[in-house]
């Protein structure tokens, strides 16, 4: 599997809530031709059960989503793309939820258009209200866009979004906030799945790329955060632990059992060396998180 971006990760990660519901695709081609969605959602209950969600409370059973790095244009050429991506994937007379085809067996209705990026479009704004067109703030950082098309559309602005949900996305900005890189801290060390662990470690390197200085301070004042991160890259090394633990207690005296877990200790913090150096981090990053050295981490990178 291809590493997945940080701004697709912050998204799935503030709608894991709710992943039971979706049907997730990626890079869903529109036709031959090299055309595809970033994002594309079918929410099975929309017709059932109402989302708790800002981001996803606009949603109907067909949701498009264009993700925007801060690198990326987000202008008004760019948002009448995304239209035609939707009046697209509306004619294409075929409906991936049902399995049926025919004419308008997807009505306009029925979809809707997000574009989400982690700054604010401010050109953008100025100019389709220029245009006579209304944007409107319903909730903190979710802007709708009301009267281009017969469509539900909205602008996400990440660093503007309010509340736990979206943690993973505003730990992603140039300074972000000490409480939500805590937060995603202990929220990365519940992550078991695979899919989750590759999406918070997109999010991760991100966050820390952004945010040395604030990692760094939180490895010297904060050490409960620098173990959760430590533990999320761990993986299933509490065995080797633990058969350091008994290698020195089987020798019965306590200067075994003081060995058996040193032995344990430094295994793990090689492992979790290992899957940071694997994932991609950086030395600055997994010293920032790990107790290794400069030094120990050059020896694993040699060794492996």
């Amino acid at each position: 599997m291809d590493r997945e971006t940080p701004t697709y990760a912050g998204l799935m990660l503030s709608l894991r809530k709710y992943r039971d519901r979706f049907v997730v695709r990626r890079n869903l081609k529109l036709n031959a031709k090299p055309r595809e969605i970033d994002v594309f959602i079918i929410d099975k209950l929309s017709d059932i059960e109402p989302i708790d969600n800002d981001i996803a409370r606009i949603f109907e059973r067909h949701n498009i989503i264009e993700l925007k790095n801060p690198e990326e244009p987000l202008n008004i050429d760019v948002i009448w793309k995304g239209i035609s991506y939707a009046a697209q994937y509306k004619s294409k007379g075929y409906d991936d939820f049902t399995n049926r085809q025919g004419v308008n067996i997807i009505q306009m209705k029925d979809i809707t258009l997000t574009f989400l990026r982690m700054s604010k479009p401010k050109s953008l704004f100025e100019e389709l209200k220029s245009l006579g067109y209304r944007i409107k703030e319903e909730f903190s950082g979710v802007y709708y866009v009301c009267g281009m098309v017969d469509i539900k559309m909205q602008i996400v602005v990440g660093n503007e979004l309010k509340g736990d949900d979206f943690v993973p996305i505003r730990v992603q900005k140039n300074n972000a906030a000490e409480e939500d890189a805590i937060k995603f801290a202990k929220m990365a060390d519940k992550m078991d799945g695979v899919l989750e662990k590759e999406l918070t470690d997109a999010i991760l390197q991100m966050s820390m790329t952004e945010n040395r200085e604030l990692y760094e301070r939180l490895r010297k004042e904060r050490p409960d955060v620098c173990e959760a991160l430590r533990e999320f890259f761990r993986d299933d090394l509490a065995a080797q632990y633990e058969a350091g633990v008994l290698a020195g207690t089987s020798a019965g005296i306590k200067q075994g059992i003081g060995q058996g877990i040193i032995k344990g200790e430094k295994a793990v913090q090689t492992a979790v060396v290992q899957n940071m150096i694997k994932r991609g981090f950086n030395n600055d990053d997994i010293m920032a998180i790990s107790t290794a050295s400069l030094d120990d981490i050059e020896n694993i990178r040699q060794n492996m």
